[in-house]
């Protein structure tokens, strides 16, 4: 999947909508699987909704307020603020519905609705290991850090990690 400049008028869409399903209040990682597994794409979700409000909870997806909430379209200023460096940045993007999303990933409760990422997304698909730790780190811990995951990446294994600061970052 090529960086943000490269993306078709599908997924720059389907991005938008998952950004749209994070940013909305009550929506969260569940209730958005949920409703892109109905309706087959966040993009369709997020249509649905916004034409008609009740769709959500007509199918039982939604309680009624979350769904007018969200067609009140509240959630917009919070998801420009992801959208615009993520454009700035070129930044490579794995909607939910993307083929090469890890499916292990989607088999979870409540999966990120996309993946930024750098490198090669193939590697997405064999073992990978989180990295999550303090933010405010030593140099022992980075250093440990460091040392843990170059090591299992040498042997095969991907690193993922959601950028935070500290041990996550390393």
């Amino acid at each position: 999947m090529p960086a943000f400049a490269g993306l078709s008028d599908e997924l720059r869409a389907e991005f938008w909508a998952c950004l749209a399903l994070r940013a909305a209040q009550e929506v969260g990682p569940r209730r958005g699987k949920a409703l892109i597994e109905f309706y087959g794409s966040a993009r369709r979700a997020v249509e649905i909704c916004l034409s008609t409000p009740t769709a959500w909870p007509e199918a039982d997806l939604t309680p009624p307020r979350v769904a007018v909430t969200f067609s009140q379209q509240s959630w917009r200023e919070k998801a420009l603020e992801e959208w615009r460096p993520a454009k700035a940045g070129n930044l490579c993007v794995l909607p939910y519905t993307h083929p090469d999303f890890p499916p292990l990933l989607r088999e979870i409760p409540d999966p990120p609705l996309l993946l930024y990422y750098a490198g090669d997304r193939a590697l997405l698909r064999g073992p990978a290991i989180g990295v999550v730790g303090a933010r405010s780190c030593t140099k022992e811990g980075v250093a440990g850090c460091a040392f843990l995951s170059a090591g299992l990446s040498r042997a095969g294994v991907t690193v993922v990690s959601g950028m935070a600061k500290g041990i996550d970052r390393v």
